[in-house]
């Protein structure tokens, strides 16, 4: 009995560790932006953002690397708001991220300011200052987008991308 018991521990633990490999991403180009810029970031001009957001938070290397686990998940969400509805995203590659926590009653979530920018050339042309102040874009479709993740469900929601000229 305690062998199967044993066997049982160690298929959840692999199968776990199995999943957080599947939904793992590490962007190349991110960023923790600094509190101090959250009003700023959410207010986007052409899309939906987080509401309620009381306080800012500085999320650090481990609370990065939690969501970085599970970022592929996002990808198999839809999107919300008046924009561009019901569409999802494709891709996360030549995507820049910028992460900014947010407190909503009192529960903390990291929010993704995300933007593509084809080359590494055009990332340094066009953003210049993408590593410290908040990028936003107004339309733009679904070349710009935002989304906010629960640190303690693991989970994505709120996806909204920009809208369209």
């Amino acid at each position: 009995m305690a062998k199967h018991v044993v066997l049982f521990i160690i298929f959840i633990v692999c199968y776990n560790f199995s999943n957080s490999q599947d939904n793992k991403f590490s962007p190349e180009y991110r960023v923790i932006l600094n509190s101090d810029s959250g009003k700023d970031l959410l207010d986007q001009c052409s899309r939906s953002t987080p509401e309620r957001v009381k306080e800012f938070w500085n999320p650090n290397e481990s609370d990065i690397a939690i969501l970085e686990l599970n970022f592929k998940k996002v990808l198999t969400i839809k999107a919300v708001g008046c924009c561009i509805k019901g569409l999802a995203l494709q891709s996360l590659e030549e995507t820049a991220f910028q992460y900014l926590g947010i407190l909503i009653k009192n529960k903390k979530y990291i929010y993704i300011n995300a933007f593509s920018f084809g080359s590494e050339s055009s990332l340094t042309e066009f953003y210049k200052k993408w590593k410290t102040q908040p990028i936003k874009v107004c339309d733009g479709g679904s070349s710009y987008w935002g989304v906010l993740f629960d640190l303690e469900k693991l989970e994505f929601s709120q996806l909204s991308f920009n809208g369209i000229v």
